[in-house]
């Protein structure tokens, strides 16, 4: 059986020899440019390999009777290969067309529309009833107005799609408005398919020299009297009422009027994919905007380096995309390659829009999918386990996707190099970084890994690395001020960081934020029979956030307060907490006299914390689970400060990293100079002259809006 790792796929094939068939395991290899299929002789040795680049066309062996063999044409070989079932055999060959240069007359029928009403062995027949036929660049192949005389299938060649205006000689020489353009394996005049023939509405004109398949409307007539569910799928789907239909369950697209749409539709070519069928690789080209018409397929990455949940080269898998859903936007509005790879898990009709259509697409639908896009990938790296984005709540993704834009560097570009100053924060999104210092290589980053925080945290402090991307990459960078300002609302995410600079000297306000080191903290205060107090924070935490976000009745929170209550605060509690006395009545008496909200348990979280920083915190550093888990945050120990605003400052800076003081201090008194005003404070409330339970840490939060949310 066929199976997903390492960047590819592997499992076993048969290959024919001169006589026999042999059993062979083979891998496929998935690296851009660098993509092939390879197998083995019986001692692992290498034995045959093919270049993906290299491969002319995938296509089912037709004297296979069980249709489990296949060949692959190369520019210099062709293979003869076997799974054990069908499905094994159709799995294969899905990853494999993605690179085919040509396809052959029955997989050009399997990839158009008319894969969902015809079974294989009609496919065939179809493909018998074609004839090739060849159109000079400039020939009118449909005019406008007129009847179409074949059903025809774009073998290779790009034709264009005109508006109706000409100059009444039919001639097709004056053509209107360039409407789309239409590639290969895209089926034309499909009128003749549908169960009223109808006059083409678009003029169609070959813009390089082309080549076609055709089946004269002759021949499709006698092929529609025994295929009519065939027919009837044609004329639902490809009439102009049933593209509207489609186009308007899309949310961003269903406030459209049918006229918006209608122009749109012409822009709209079809793409069958069968179960197990890659419909792009990451790495590839973009080609194209795609549509869930039906069926499923799901979005998946490679990860680039190992972690807790995956091995390096293990699939990711993002999201399954079903009917009105869509992707592939972000290579075409970048320009760039494709950042994840899509494969269906059913068989599935897609509706796709070119590259050359996605603009004007863009522009009718009035959407911002730079921002979508952006929120997209960000969402994606949540798949990773990446501490970072873990620690970020959900409804932070769509600031973050604002104030980050997307970037693009080729291999050994340099992205900033050590001791420049520092105006922008990175995240991976795809590719790979190298992070150098004094001309060595102490890091190397991969998909959903961040750089170059260090300059933006502490003040008067220059780039301390040089970073260059390893290969073509993309990247999310956010600058300076919007990286304080997000921090600074944000600081679970800030954990992450301060945990990375500060290391062995983090203080606990990062632990007790970061979402893993939080989970360990609480293994270790429970195997000391010492969790009552962590448990109570947590709690405390979910309360307030419950009381700010769920808009809760007086009596539901007078509940969720009591089951606090009574778990860490009454004499007697099976989880009595160790608090002060007078902390403990103040709490019993607003709770009796129902003076609830989110603050009633605010100043006994700091007496907790505050204990359990003096009474464990320093233990738990010791432990072998603490070390691991900074070891496996690669931070950057004694972190060097190049100075810029004198040495005073720069010395305050490295001695604040060194004793792994919160950073939030030094990001507020940069947002402070940055704007040139006050640091805006929350209103005043019941606890406004508390400290937090950061106030050691530098940072004095003056009422609950200062505290940051625990998702």
């Amino acid at each position: 059986m066929l199976a997903w790792k390492n960047k590819g796929a592997e499992g076993f094939l048969e290959k024919k020899g001169l006589v026999n068939w042999t059993k062979r395991r083979f891998i496929f290899q998935v690296d851009g440019e660098n993509s092939f299929l390879r197998y083995f002789n019986q001692g692992g040795g290498t034995k045959g390999e093919i270049q993906a680049s290299d491969i002319l066309s995938v296509e089912s062996y037709i004297l296979s009777r069980k249709h489990r063999a296949f060949k692959i044409f190369s520019k210099s070989d062709v293979w003869l290969l076997r799974g054990d079932t069908e499905e094994d055999a159709r799995r294969w060959m899905g990853l494999l067309y993605p690179f085919c240069q040509k396809f052959s007359n029955v997989d050009i029928v399997r990839r158009s529309i008319l894969a969902f009403g015809i079974e294989y062995p009609d496919m065939i027949t179809l493909s018998k009833l074609m004839t090739r036929r060849t159109y000079k660049k400039g020939e009118c192949i449909f005019k406008s107005g007129n009847m179409a005389d074949c059903c025809l299938f774009l073998k290779r060649g790009h034709v264009g799609l005109y508006s109706n205006e000409d100059d009444g000689k039919g001639d097709g020489k004056k053509i209107g408005e360039l409407v789309n353009v239409q590639r290969p394996y895209t089926m034309l005049g499909e009128s003749v398919l549908m169960d009223k023939a109808t006059a083409e509405t678009l003029t169609t004109r070959a813009e390089v020299d082309v080549e076609a398949l055709i089946v004269p409307k002759k021949k499709i007539e006698i092929f529609k009297d025994d295929h009519m569910e065939a027919v009837r799928l044609v004329s639902n789907l490809m009439g102009s009422k049933g593209v509207v239909k489609e186009l308007k369950k899309i949310d961003f697209l269903s406030t459209m009027s049918d006229k918006q749409l209608s122009i749109l539709m012409h822009g709209v070519q079809y793409k069958a994919v069968h179960k197990d069928e890659v419909v792009f690789y990451e790495g590839q080209v973009g080609d194209g905007f795609y549509i869930v018409y039906s069926g499923c397929v799901e979005v998946m990455k490679f990860s680039e380096e190992k972690n807790e949940r995956f091995g390096a080269g293990d699939v990711v898998r993002l999201n399954r995309i079903r009917p009105g859903g869509w992707f592939g936007e972000i290579a075409l509005c970048m320009d760039m390659d494709r950042t994840a790879t899509v494969i269906a898990v059913e068989s599935s009709l897609l509706m796709m829009i070119s590259r050359d259509s996605f603009r004007a697409f863009l522009q009718a639908a009035n959407m911002d999918v730079n921002e979508v896009m952006r929120k997209r990938i960000i969402q994606s790296f949540k798949a990773f386990r990446i501490p970072f984005f873990e620690a970020i709540p959900e409804s932070k993704y769509v600031d973050l996707a604002r104030d980050c834009k997307l970037e693009q560097f080729d291999a050994h570009e340099v992205i900033f190099a050590e001791g420049e100053p520092g105006d922008r924060f990175y995240i991976i999104s795809r590719g790979q970084v190298s992070v150098r210092r004094d001309g060595k290589e102490i890091a190397r980053l991969g998909t959903g890994r961040y750089f170059g925080e260090v300059s933006l945290v502490i003040e008067g402090c220059d780039r301390t690395a040089t970073c260059i991307a390893t290969k073509k990459s993309t990247l999310m960078s956010m600058d300076k001020e919007n990286f304080r300002g997000f921090f600074e609302n944000t600081p679970e995410a800030l954990a992450d960081v301060e945990i990375k600079i500060a290391g062995p000297k983090v203080q606990i306000r990062s632990i007790i934020y970061h979402p893993k080191a939080l989970n360990l903290f609480t293994a270790y205060l429970q195997s000391q029979w010492a969790s009552e107090s962590i448990e109570f924070w947590i709690e405390c935490r979910r309360f307030r956030k419950s009381s700010e976000t769920q808009q809760l009745t007086g009596s539901q929170l007078q509940y969720l307060a009591t089951k606090i209550i009574d778990k860490y605060i009454k004499s007697g509690s099976d989880k009595k907490i160790n608090i002060s006395a007078n902390m403990q009545k103040l709490i019993l008496e607003r709770w009796e006299k129902k003076e609830i909200d989110e603050t009633l348990f605010l100043q006994a979280e700091t007496e907790v914390v505050i204990l359990l920083d003096r009474d464990k915190f320093t233990a738990f550093k010791q432990t072998d689970a603490f070390k691991k888990f900074l070891s496996e945050q690669e931070g950057y120990g004694e972190t060097p400060i190049t100075p810029r605003i004198g040495e005073t400052q720069s010395a305050k800076n490295k001695r604040l990293i060194r004793r792994g003081g919160s950073m939030l201090g030094s990001i507020r008194r940069g947002i402070h100079s940055i704007k040139d005003g006050p640091t805006p404070r929350s209103p005043p409330s019941r606890v406004t002259s508390a400290m937090s339970v950061h106030s050691d840490l530098g940072t004095e939060c003056s009422s609950l809006r200062d505290l940051p949310q625990l998702e």
